[in-house]
């Protein structure tokens, strides 16, 4: 994590290093990434970035975090401002999703600090703790009483099971290997299928 003197740098600046960072996330692999890059892109001073971060590492966890951060405000926005039941918010998110990951650069960053997880500094069993935590959240923002005799345990298995599938649909339509259509075709046949059997 960045260390308190980056937090007291203006907006502005905290901006411009995250930007110039995710730049070199989307350009280069990420273990070709260096100090020397970051501060050269960023217009710093070396000295000022370990003033703001121990190592390399740090900034690169910070971004991966911050991108999490932007797609849980998404999608609390999302849940928030509609009086979802749990199947109307899966029907509902195919488009909004694949819009949000399309009309941004969350996808590829968020793709590739992930697979690089090690380098990173990502702790796999933190970051599958941190989700099961906000698809709980999510779950609590939305009308389940039509599943009403699955535990919550239950429910958050049933939306990890629905998150494989439109994930999978969706980075199909991303890489294009599967139009748009064919994705959220496929997508709708599993839902009804979900939907179905756990209907009381």
């Amino acid at each position: 994590m960045p260390k308190p003197t980056f937090f007291n740098l203006s907006p502005a600046k905290q901006t411009q290093i995250l930007d110039a960072t995710v730049a070199l996330v989307l350009e280069r692999p990420i273990p070709d990434i260096t100090v020397s890059d970051i501060v050269k892109k960023s217009k710093i001073p070396r000295g000022s970035f370990y003033q703001y971060f121990d190592h390399l590492q740090d900034l690169l966890r910070y971004v991966y975090d911050a991108f999490i951060e932007r797609f849980e405000t998404y999608k609390m926005e999302q849940v928030k401002s509609h009086a979802y039941t749990l199947f109307s918010l899966f029907e509902n998110s195919f488009e909004k999703d694949y819009l949000f990951f399309t009309t941004s650069d969350f996808q590829a960053v968020y793709g590739k600090l992930f697979n690089e997880r090690k380098f990173v500094g990502l702790d796999l069993m933190a970051h599958e703790k941190g989700r099961i935590a906000f698809i709980q959240k999510v779950l609590a923002e939305v009308d389940t009483s039509a599943v009403k005799h699955l535990s919550l345990s239950e429910l958050t298995d049933l939306y990890i099971l629905y998150l494989r599938i439109k994930n999978g649909e969706l980075h199909r339509v991303i890489e294009g290997s599967k139009t748009y259509e064919d994705a959220h075709a496929t997508f709708q046949f599993y839902l009804r299928i979900i939907k179905q059997g756990v209907q009381a």
